[in-house]
C-alpha cells in the first residue's frame, strides 16, 4: 500500500492484499467423509426434486485420508483498496457554504476496500465430527465391572472395539456433511464517502455515508430438503383436507380416507401407498383405506384448514411419512421411488433431525447502509461536545429452498439493525473559580466552595433493535399500526410485554386451530379484532415455508426504544505542592429508564408455535415467548 499527494489539496491512497489460506485437512485417519456423488446418493449429483430419477448409487462413507484437503485451494483472493481526501477550494455565495470561504474549510473523503474472511478450525471439526464413524461410545457400569468399585482404584473402561469404516450403504440415522470442492473464501466490501466542514476554529460538522456487503458466507445447504411440489403431494394434501370435511359433514367421523364414488371424497394414492402399501392402481378401491393412520390425531392436526401443514405431514421426524420406517417401506413396496420426498433417503438423520445430507458451500450474504451526521467541538471556552445521528438499514440474503430464489430481508434479532440513534458525550467546566472566566480573583474559601466544578455526561437515544414477526398474516392492523403498539407494557402478574393484551390473546386463539371443529378453531374460540394469523390458511398453502406466498414473509418493526443518560459531577481542590484532590459523583442511567430486548422463540418475538393440545388431540395451542428484560 502507498499514498500519493497528487497536489497540495488532493491525497490518494491505494493498496492490494493477497490472501492465501490453505484448506483444512486431518492429521490422522480418524475422520470419514463422502464424495459429492455419495452426498446426493441414488438421485445423482444435482438432481433435486426429481422423484424417479435415479442415476446415482447408495451413499457410502469413506476414510478421510490424512493430509487430504477438505476442498480445493482458493487462490484468486486479491483484495484491493483505494481512498482519497480532497481539500475543496473555497468559494463565495451559496457555494461558499458548501465549499467553504477559506482554505481548509471543507474536506471530502471517500474510499472502498475488500477484505476476506478467514474460517476457523471449528468450521472443519464441526461438520466432519458429525459424519459417521468418528466416535465409539464406551460405558462403565455393573455389567462390565465387578462391584464394589472403590474410589482408590483407577477406573477402567471396557476394551474398545476395532474401529472400522461404516458398512455400506450409509445408515438411515446418519448425518453426512461434505464441502463443496470449489467453495470460496467469503469477502466483505466496504465503502464510505464524507463531507466535512469547519464551522469555527473549534468546531466542525461531517456528513457521511457508510456501506458494506458480505458475499458468499459459508452455509450448509440441505440436499434432503423435503419435496412436496413436483411429486404431487401438495395437491393430494388439499384433497385430504377436503376428504376430512366431507366425511365429517356426512357423519363418517374424523377421517380423511377415501369413502368411494359419490361421497364427495377423492382417492389419495400417495397416502394410500404409505399407510397401506397399495399401488396407485388400487387408489380407487375405498375398501383398502383401512387402519388407524386415517384417523390419527397427529395426521389430522396437520390438515387443519386454519393452519394447514403439509411439511409436518411429510416430515423427516418419526411421525411424518418420510421419517417413519414402516410408512417409508410401505411406499417403496407400493412402487413409489425411494427419492419420492428426498434426494438421498440413505441420509435421513436420527429422531427429529431434519436435513442430514448437508453441502457446505457459499450461500447468502448481508448488506448495510447508513447515513451519519456528526457535530464536534473540541474543548474550548470550558465546553466540549461530540454528537452524532445515524440512520441505518441492514439486510440479509435469506434462503427459502431449492424451489425459490434467495430474497433480501431486514436483518433482525440479536444482531439486529438499529434504525435511528442519537449519541453524544460532553464536558462542561463551570466557568467560576481560579483560572476560569469568572471569579479568578476570589479568595481560597470561596474557590473551595463554588470553584472547580465540572459536569460531563454521555447520552444515547435510539430506537430498539429491529424485530421480525416473520411470515404470518396481520388481521385488523397494518405494519404502521403494529409499530405504534410496540412499547414496554406490564401485565397483571408483573410480566413485561411489548404488545397490548388484545393482540396477544387473539393471536393465541388464531394459532389454536382444530381440523375437526365447525369453526376451524380450538377450545379458546375464534379470534377477533387485531391479531397475527398463520401464513397458511383455507385460501392458500405455501409451497416453500416462509417464502411469503400466503403470509408477509417478513414483518419488521422497531423494538422498544432506549433513552439513557449517564451524568458525572466533579469538584477539584488544589492541595499544597503539585497535588490535586478530586471529588466525583456519577449517576448511571439518570432517568432510570430500563431497556428491554425482546427474546425470540422460533425466530419471532412471539414465537408462533402450534402444538396439538386440544381435548381431541387435533387442535393446537400457541406457545408465546413474551418480552424479557
Amino acid at each position: 500500500s502507498d499514498s500519493w499527494r497528487v497536489n497540495p489539496s488532493l491525497t490518494v491512497s491505494a493498496g492490494l492484499r493477497y490472501v492465501l489460506q490453505n484448506p483444512f485437512y486431518p492429521t490422522n485417519d480418524s475422520y470419514t467423509t463422502l464424495t459429492m456423488e455419495s452426498l446426493y446418493g441414488v438421485s445423482g449429483v444435482g438432481n433435486i426434486n426429481m422423484p424417479g430419477t435415479l442415476p446415482g448409487a447408495r451413499s457410502q462413507f469413506i476414510r478421510f485420508p490424512k493430509g487430504q484437503y477438505a476442498y480445493n485451494t482458493d487462490r484468486n483472493n486479491l483484495a484491493p483498496s483505494i481512498g482519497a481526501a480532497w481539500q475543496v477550494p473555497p468559494s463565495s455565495g451559496f457555494m461558499g457554504w458548501l465549499r467553504g470561504t477559506e482554505e481548509g474549510d471543507v474536506v471530502v473523503r471517500g474510499g472502498w476496500a475488500m477484505a476476506f474472511q478467514r474460517p476457523g478450525l471449528s468450521d472443519f471439526t464441526g461438520p466432519f465430527g458429525d459424519n459417521q464413524g468418528i466416535a465409539v461410545s464406551l460405558q462403565r457400569d455393573q455389567t462390565n465391572a465387578t462391584l464394589p468399585i472403590l474410589l482408590r482404584n483407577s477406573p477402567t473402561l471396557p476394551a474398545a472395539p476395532a474401529v472400522t469404516l461404516p458398512a455400506p450403504p450409509a445408515s438411515l440415522t446418519t448425518r453426512g456433511n461434505v464441502y463443496d470442492p470449489d467453495i470460496q473464501l467469503p469477502f466483505i466490501q466496504s465503502w464510505s464517502a464524507g463531507w466535512q466542514r469547519r464551522l469555527t476554529r473549534d468546531s466542525a460538522i461531517e456528513l457521511r455515508y457508510v456501506g458494506s456487503k458480505l458475499d458468499g458466507p459459508w452455509d450448509s445447504i440441505n440436499i434432503n430438503e423435503p419435496n412436496i411440489t413436483t411429486n404431487g403431494f401438495l395437491n393430494e394434501f388439499r384433497l385430504a383436507q377436503a376428504n376430512l370435511q366431507a366425511n365429517i359433514a356426512a357423519g363418517r367421523g374424523n377421517t380423511f380416507a377415501y369413502a368411494g364414488a359419490g361421497t364427495g371424497t377423492s382417492p389419495l394414492p400417495i397416502m394410500l401407498a404409505h399407510f397401506n402399501a397399495q399401488n396407485a392402481a388400487n387408489a380407487g378401491n375405498a375398501a383398502l383405506y383401512t387402519g388407524t393412520n386415517w384417523t390419527s390425531a397427529t395426521f389430522l392436526g396437520f390438515l387443519a384448514a386454519r393452519n394447514p401443514n403439509p411439511w409436518g405431514f411429510a416430515n423427516l421426524n418419526n411421525t411424518g411419512l418420510i421419517g417413519n420406517t414402516t410408512l417409508r417401506n410401505n411406499a417403496t413396496t407400493a412402487g413409489l421411488p425411494v427419492n419420492f420426498f428426498v434426494a438421498n433417503p440413505d441420509l435421513l438423520g436420527a429422531g427429529t433431525t431434519a436435513g442430514a445430507a448437508q453441502l457446505i458451500t457459499n450461500n447468502g450474504g448481508t448488506r448495510a447502509h447508513s447515513m451519519q451526521f456528526e457535530y464536534r467541538k473540541r474543548f474550548a471556552n470550558s465546553f466540549a461536545i461530540n454528537s452524532s445521528y445515524t440512520f441505518s438499514l441492514a439486510e440479509r440474503l435469506q434462503r427459502f429452498g431449492f424451489a425459490r430464489p434467495n430474497e433480501w430481508i431486514d436483518q433482525a434479532g440479536q444482531v439486529g439493525n438499529v434504525r435511528h440513534a442519537v449519541k453524544a458525550n460532553w464536558t462542561l467546566e463551570v466557568p467560576v473559580g481560579k483560572d476560569r472566566k469568572f471569579g479568578a480573583d476570589m479568595n481560597g474559601f470561596m474557590d473551595a466552595v463554588v470553584g472547580g466544578w465540572s459536569v460531563d455526561g454521555v447520552a444515547r437515544i435510539q430506537t430498539g433493535e429491529v424485530l421480525d414477526f416473520g411470515n404470518v398474516r396481520m388481521v385488523g392492523m397494518t405494519q404502521k399500526d403494529l409499530q405504534k403498539e410496540i412499547k414496554v407494557q406490564q401485565g397483571p402478574g408483573g410480566q413485561i410485554f411489548i404488545l397490548p393484551a388484545d393482540i396477544i390473546d387473539n393471536t393465541v386463539k388464531a394459532f389454536d386451530v382444530s381440523a375437526t371443529s365447525a369453526t376451524g378453531y380450538g377450545s379458546k374460540g375464534a379470534p377477533s379484532g387485531r391479531y397475527f394469523a398463520p401464513a397458511n390458511g383455507p385460501d392458500c398453502i405455501e409451497s416453500a415455508p416462509g417464502y411469503g406466498d400466503c403470509g408477509l414473509r417478513s414483518i419488521t418493526v422497531n423494538g422498544p426504544s432506549l433513552m439513557r443518560f449517564d451524568i458525572g459531577i466533579s469538584k477539584k481542590f488544589d492541595l499544597p505542592g503539585r497535588f490535586v484532590f478530586e471529588f466525583r459523583a456519577q449517576v448511571l442511567n439518570a432517568l432510570n429508564d430500563p431497556y428491554f430486548n425482546p427474546a425470540s422463540t422460533g425466530g419471532t418475538p412471539l414465537g408462533f408455535t402450534t402444538t396439538n393440545t386440544s381435548p381431541n388431540g387435533v387442535g393446537g395451542g400457541t406457545a408465546m415467548a413474551n418480552t424479557t428484560g
